[in-house]
């Protein structure tokens, strides 16, 4: 095809011949914007011409390019966000096109598939609807962008900022919140037809079977708590008058199917879907155990009922899948570059590694039945989190010299690396280090950004960051290495640390290195992850392939 741009600025002329199916148009807007500077601050005097085929346009999305979309591209060209990114991936249409046709469904893409394209696409096919959006705080400007970059021209796009603030959306408008900014009391809703997206819909899930600790020491629980109920409450009312709520997650999927069953009776599907909570736990082949656990502490005797869930049975994958649609990425990009998991032992300083010890002493004193993984994932038995929380913490602490030892071998060889870490000892280590930048929870999201974007202009040799800080919400494909020195009890949220770095945008093989020492707690936990990991069964069984 044939692309000719001019800019009125210097007079100037770039012509493109060749197919739009390829990277080469990025790079002749590129090249373009490098003879004329001033097109990064003011697009008005850009003219374009279109002189092509029209059977050569087509991206494989149905969709023809136009001039808005070169204006959204410059646009993102100027604010540093990759070219890549802005146009739909042959599979996601697909994702996009299940959305518009269902007015309760979940979406349950692996991560980095781009569930947050495929929503504007659907809206966009929808005829631009009045829109709810819930995300969690740390990605609600992350929505924000991505929805002023796509369907500004089509919308007003609020941002709520307190609970106060909590309202319906107006026509031609989107709300974006977090479910903490829910009010108690659902007010009354007037607009018909508002779609409600509710993203990392897994947070809502509550009543999780799954046990771990944070490093904090707290519990991996999700209690199920009044944001629960005020969803429910906000859905309710949305559906009398035509609402459509979608469902974003990857997460419960691959967890205990009592989190999913709350999830789909959040969305309202589960009586369509099954006669009753009998017939639900057959499909799961789920046997009852009743319990009698005693508290060490106050000699109370609770009698618990311990449901052991077992491997699904065939026919409730089309159950399943009339609700929700989910794709791997192994499935559904071929051309991703490969991924490699790397173990790598390391020494510990003697100092620390004695704490390490010493705390591992104390559980056992306690119980020495903890120290065995199994028990960790039965509620028969409860660790004490204080004690190994300061014990990982030790542990991670005497990672920090191997760490930097390995960071200055990738800074030498001038290759860009992420570090990911679970505590944030491994993190701040590296927050006076020249050329590197550190996202933590105190990190703002604006200047998280600016790191992210630091990175992709080569001006970082690196970023270090803590997985729940950065799990979500980031494009780190500018490397493709990664450093490991803890993970976190939850697989999910270590799924979503390495997918920071190998998603669709990745033009490398990627290599993740995980910094292991030969101590009692670290192999536990990789014992209790790798449990986990294998009775993931429902999500393999949905992906559509």
């Amino acid at each position: 095809m044939n692309l000719i741009m001019k800019s009125h600025h210097l007079g100037f002329t770039a012509k493109a011949d060749t197919p739009i199916r390829s990277l080469a148009f990025a790079e002749a807007l590129r090249t373009l914007m490098r003879f004329d500077e001033k097109l990064n601050a003011w697009l008005g005097p850009l003219t374009v011409i279109w002189a092509v085929e029209q059977t050569c346009i087509n991206h494989g999305v149905g969709r023809k390019f136009c001039p808005q979309l070169l204006k959204q591209v410059m646009i993102t060209q100027r604010e540093g966000v990759s070219i890549t990114t802005l146009t739909p991936l042959d599979f996601q249409p697909a994702g996009a096109k299940m959305l518009a046709l269902n007015k309760t469904y979940m979406l349950s893409d692996e991560q980095g598939l781009g569930k947050t394209i495929q929503a504007i696409m659907a809206l966009a096919d929808l005829g631009h609807p009045p829109v709810m959006i819930c995300a969690p705080s740390s990605v609600k400007l992350n929505w924000r962008d991505e929805l002023t970059l796509h369907l500004s021209d089509k919308y007003i796009i609020t941002v709520i900022k307190n609970r106060a603030q909590f309202r319906y959306p107006t026509d031609n408008e989107i709300v974006i919140f977090n479910k903490e900014q829910l009010p108690q009391r659902t007010q009354q809703c007037t607009l018909a037809n508002i779609r409600l997206i509710v993203d990392e819909a897994h947070e809502l899930s509550g009543d999780a079977d799954a046990l771990g600790v944070a490093p904090n020491g707290t519990r991996l629980r999700i209690p199920r708590t009044q944001c629960v109920n005020r969803m429910a409450s906000l859905i309710a009312a949305l559906r009398k008058k035509n609402g459509w709520v979608w469902f974003f997650t990857a997460t419960p999927l691959g967890n205990d199917p009592s989190r999913l069953r709350n999830l789909l009776r959040l969305l309202g599907v589960f009586d369509m879907l099954f006669e009753n909570d009998e017939e639900y736990e057959y499909m799961f082949r789920a046997r009852h155990e009743r319990l009698e656990i005693k508290d060490k502490r106050t000699n109370v005797i609770r009698r618990v009922i311990k449901t052991h869930w077992g491997t699904p049975r065939e026919e409730l994958a089309p159950i399943l899948k009339r609700v929700i649609f989910r794709r791997e990425k192994c499935d559904v990009l071929a051309s991703l570059p490969s991924k490699r998991l790397q173990k790598v032992s390391i020494e510990l300083c003697t100092d620390v590694s004695s704490l390490h010890n010493q705390a591992v002493r104390v559980i056992a004193e306690r119980n020495r039945d903890l120290l065995d993984w199994r028990h960790w994932v039965s509620l028969s038995e409860t660790p004490r989190f204080e004690e190994v929380s300061r014990a990982l913490n030790a542990l991670a602490s005497a990672k920090v010299k191997a760490l930097l030892e390995w960071a200055k071998l990738y800074e030498d060889a001038g290759e860009a690396v992420i570090v990911m870490s679970a505590h944030r000892v491994c993190v701040e280590v590296f927050a006076g280090r020249e050329g590197w930048g550190v996202i933590h929870g105190g990190i703002p999201r604006a200047k998280r950004q600016d790191i992210v974007n630091a990175l992709r202009n080569k001006r970082l040799k690196g970023v270090a960051c803590t997985i729940r800080a950065a799990g979500v919400g980031l494009t780190l494909t500018a490397a493709a290495h990664m450093l490991v020195p803890s993970v976190d009890w939850n697989p999910a949220l270590n799924a979503q640390m390495i997918d920071r770095i190998h998603r669709y945008t990745q033009t490398r093989k990627v290599l993740i290195r995980f910094l292991t020492s030969n101590t009692k707690l670290e192999e536990l936990q990789w014992k209790v992850l790798e449990h986990k990991l294998l009775s993931n069964q429902i999500t393999s069984m949905l992906a559509v392939r």
